[in-house]
């Protein structure tokens, strides 16, 4: 995978997506139905 070059910590990483991307309109409520119908863990 691409990502094992990446040398940073998954925090790290996960702190810079935070900060740089935005979510479309209805993408979380979208996530909670497939939680709930148990499309994804």
């Amino acid at each position: 995978l691409q990502f094992a070059l990446i040398k940073e910590p998954k925090e790290r990483l996960q702190e810079f997506v935070r900060q740089h991307i935005e979510l479309r309109p209805g993408f979380v409520e979208f996530v909670r139905y497939c939680q709930e119908e148990s499309y994804i863990t």
